[in-house]
């Protein structure tokens, strides 16, 4: 006969009392081998003949006893891309909590990773995934790419984007330079006017692409980021180069490839740093114990970690490393 287990979170005990009698209910049920009702976690365990017995008539025998069955919180992680600053955390994190059945939702921007407590009753894992889309952000798949290649992947990005919009930025300082300190322009005023606006535009179509899509996604969900702030001041200063032919505006072409170059490199700094954070989270997850001793029956089993229940006795050796919290016995 094979038995079947089940952890209930209980709702309802007050007293060591309440404890025991649950018990008995329980342990009268058809088919029901072993009941553990622990009053500090709330917890009730029971091993079953699934053939006489069922979730169903268990769940029924605790609400008939005075007491409620409280449904099993969730716990869901998974990598969201497009993070760039605290705003788009607070955004993606609204954009979760608003969810009925979610407990707590938090995003760790370091990791660019979500973390979900829910309730599987009143929501699922595909409705989190599409609210994180819809507040404006992706959700990298579970079968893809490991999270050391999409950190490699963002790594690069932003050191390419970086080197692109220097090689076009440096040659406009250099070209700053005669006429900060010995008034001299070479080529030309008028050449100098059209200079700036032709090596600005590549910097913010190309490389800072990326940034006005962000301004655009947090503008049409009713917020400003970073990227809406860069934004708005590169458009301004890019758009004075055209209205300089015309008026007696100074031309900051220029100065708009500047500031999107200086935003690319800290973007670039971002990415190495949430690399290594991220590199050291996980170094740090390798040490804890994948597998755990324990005595079933009499005899000594080693199980997965994660099918070590509430109430399971087990071995820790000298030297090994303990699994998960617990009562010494």
């Amino acid at each position: 006969m094979s038995l079947a287990e089940i952890n209930l979170k209980i709702g309802g005990m007050h007293c060591a009392a309440c404890a025991r009698r649950l018990e008995k209910v329980l342990g009268e049920l058809p088919g029901v081998e072993e009941v553990r009702v622990n009053l500090a976690l709330e917890k009730a365990y029971l091993r079953y003949d699934p053939g006489r017995a069922s979730t169903e008539h268990i769940h029924e025998a605790v609400q008939q006893a005075g007491y409620s069955v409280v449904p099993e919180l969730l716990h869901l992680s998974f990598a969201v891309t497009g993070l760039n600053c605290a705003a788009c955390v607070q955004r993606v994190e609204k954009a979760l909590s608003s969810i009925a059945g979610v407990h707590e939702a938090r995003v760790n921007l370091a990791s660019g990773r979500a973390f979900v407590t829910y309730d599987p009753q009143l929501t699922n894992e595909a409705a989190l995934r599409q609210a994180v889309i819809v507040s404006g952000y992706g959700v990298a798949e579970s079968g893809g790419a490991s999270a050391e290649d999409r950190d490699a992947a963002q790594f690069k990005a932003a050191r390419r984007k970086m080197i692109i919009a220097w090689l076009f930025t440096l040659p406009i300082m250099i070209w700053m330079i005669p006429e900060m300190f010995f008034h001299y322009i070479p080529f030309g005023h008028k050449a100098m006017h059209y200079g700036m606006i032709v090596l600005a535009a590549p910097v913010l179509l190309w490389p800072g692409r990326e940034v006005y899509s962000g301004a655009w996604r947090g503008l049409r969900h009713g917020s400003a980021n970073m990227d809406l702030l860069i934004a708005i001041g590169t458009a301004a200063a890019f758009i004075t180069g055209f209205l300089s032919f015309f008026t007696p505006i100074a031309n900051y072409a220029g100065i708009a490839a500047m500031i999107m170059a200086f935003h690319l490199t800290g973007r670039y700094l971002e990415a190495r740093a949430k690399g290594k954070a991220s590199a050291a989270i996980r170094r740090l997850l390798q040490l804890e114990a994948r597998t755990a001793n324990l005595i079933v029956n009499g005899e000594e089993r080693e199980m997965p970690i994660d099918q070590v229940q509430v109430g399971d006795l087990m071995i820790v050796r000298p030297g090994e490393k303990i699994p998960t919290d617990g009562i010494v016995e």
